[in-house]
């Protein structure tokens, strides 16, 4: 009889920790508002390189601002934009239809954003007119997430009996 109990006890806790509850709300918050960020991201970038000329300037060799690396790394940003945003709406679609692939897409975009963000330090720090202050600050601002959730991603009962299909 104490086993029958022991086994309902079980369940409840099984059924309380299932769903898009409990800490997954806020990382789901983050998840609806990713795909926003990068196109806004995305959208500024071109419109601040490819609007009114601005793009032939940048790139002329006999402009000012010209230096040899700038039209790839703008190439690159703008690439790797379009692909975080379509990474971002994965997450995002895995996330509601509750996707056993989920936990591992969502650490791998992290990751894929790390890896670009490092990529684009590396580029940039070869372009003098480009502050990289700031790209620092977007790496520092992603591998803390990728270590506090990705953790949870791995261990918690929720997200295991939650991403299941």
């Amino acid at each position: 009889m104490s086993t029958n109990n022991i086994d309902e006890t079980n369940n409840v806790e099984e059924v309380e920790y299932k769903g898009l509850g409990g800490w997954l709300i806020l990382l789901g918050i983050g998840i609806v508002l990713n795909p926003l960020n990068s196109i806004l991201s995305t959208y500024t970038i071109f419109k601040a390189c490819f609007s009114e000329g601005k793009w032939s300037i940048l790139t002329s060799p006999t402009s000012e601002t010209y230096h040899i690396l700038l039209k790839p790394t703008i190439i690159f940003e703008f690439a790797t934009n379009i692909i975080m945003v379509i990474l971002s709406l994965t997450v995002l679609v895995l996330f509601f239809k509750k996707s056993k692939h989920f936990p591992k897409v969502w650490i791998t975009n992290f990751l894929v954003l790390i890896l670009f963000l490092a990529i684009d330090i590396v580029l940039c720090n070869q372009i003098p007119s480009i502050p990289v202050d700031n790209l620092y600050t977007q790496l520092f601002k992603n591998i803390i997430p990728l270590a506090i959730w990705g953790t949870y991603l791995k261990k918690s009962k929720r997200v295991r009996n939650t991403f299941v299909k």
